[in-house]
């Protein structure tokens, strides 16, 4: 991880921030995720793919994950890569 990767990843993994970021790209900056409501999840994806009778495994890691479970009741899981 590069030098400004990870003071981005810093950054963002304080949840004032982590929610401001994405009120402002997907709520023109209203403010409908707030900082309580997020909780941090494990960033592991894994998936397990049959492809041409063949087994194949792929595992994608993102920086920050968090869901907020109080948006008009429905669940959103947000992330960042």
């Amino acid at each position: 991880m590069g030098k400004k990767d990870a003071i981005a990843k810093l950054y963002l993994a304080q949840p004032e921030i982590f929610a401001d970021a994405f009120n402002y790209f997907m709520y023109d900056g209203e403010k409908v995720i707030r900082p309580d409501d997020l909780k941090e999840l494990d960033p592991t994806e894994s998936a397990v793919i049959k492809k041409a009778g063949r087994l194949i495994t792929d595992q994608k890691i993102s920086d920050l994950l968090r869901i907020c479970t109080k948006i008009n009741l429905h669940i959103a899981c947000l992330a960042c890569r």
